[in-house]
């Protein structure tokens, strides 16, 4: 198995799973500069000190402010965010975001795992930490890392990705994830299930984000003005759509054949080797900005 993990990263979090508004908290700055000062960062956000830690590795993790940047921290999805969906209220954002997360190996290693390296639909707690466990050893041998802070990680990958069944704690604790809208997760307090996106809330501009991002990621060429990849890769590489979404080949070929409806974008089919082309030029900037200007239109 090719394992496209570096290094392992576990608790940038902090122990705290992402909030309802606090990424709203921080676009509706004029700069993200004050992120730079802890201080100022939690008088700003109305957090404590280990809760501004947190909300600054998801802005990483998430790709949307790199202070280790001097200058222009902020990326281009995060300014394309601030002024498209400062509130975060559609889905489509919601899964860029997703997607971003768990495909970044480097800062999330435990989540990208899971998504992409943890085969099941349905699984335990305790079979989610042992398969992680063997992918990392396997991916890197000689490494050492704590189970505990194994376990922690994948306690707020729940808290992050689900609905809250009750209410109790702070009012801070009560709030939850952006991402849990997204329903990509079921827990009963036992077993995981990975779940399907929902009919209508996952739109192919999603799809096609996805697939820019993994051209662009992985260095792929173009032949002739058009980049072409299969739709098995599509289905089953790691950080790919299949992987990230959970979605089947059957899934994945219904919203292949929406995103055939533009002028850019081909599906080849021919016996057993389905090829995707998408024209050269098109760019994941694009894709998010048109799904805006296109509903704001209607």
């Amino acid at each position: 198995m090719n394992l496209n993990i570096k290094k392992i990263s576990l608790k940038g979090h902090n122990s705290f799973y992402l909030r309802d508004g606090w990424l709203n908290k921080v676009f509706m700055q004029d700069d993200v500069e004050f992120l730079r000062n802890q201080i100022e960062a939690s008088d700003i956000l109305g957090v404590g000190s280990g809760m501004v830690k947190s909300i600054k590795y998801y802005l990483s993790a998430m790709g949307l402010v790199d202070l280790a940047r001097k200058n222009s921290p902020a990326s281009e999805l995060f300014n394309a965010i601030k002024l498209y969906d400062i509130y975060l209220e559609h889905f489509f954002t919601k899964y860029i975001l997703h997607y971003n997360l768990v495909s970044n190996a480097d800062k999330a290693t435990t989540w990208y795992t899971f998504y992409n390296y943890v085969n099941y639909d349905e699984v335990t707690k305790e079979e989610v930490l042992e398969s992680i466990k063997a992918t990392y050893k396997e991916a890197l041998p000689n490494s050492t890392f704590s189970i505990r802070s194994l376990s922690d990680d994948i306690d707020t990958l729940i808290k992050l990705y689900t609905k809250k069944s009750e209410k109790k704690g702070t009012p801070e604790d009560n709030l939850e994830s952006p991402l849990a809208d997204l329903m990509l997760m079921e827990f009963d307090g036992k077993v995981i299930r990975k779940k399907t996106p929902q009919m209508g809330k996952l739109n192919e501009y999603v799809i096609l984000y996805i697939l820019l991002s993994e051209l662009h990621k992985n260095n792929i060429s173009s032949k002739n003005g058009w980049y072409n990849i299969s739709l098995d890769e599509i289905v089953f590489a790691p950080d790919n759509i299949g992987k990230i979404l959970n979605l089947n080949r059957i899934d994945v070929y219904e919203y292949i054949k929406k995103l055939t409806s533009r002028n850019d974008i081909e599906l080849h089919e021919t016996a057993g080797l389905d090829q995707l082309y998408i024209r050269e030029g098109l760019t994941k900037e694009n894709v998010f900005i048109s799904y805006f200007e296109e509903i704001n239109n209607v």
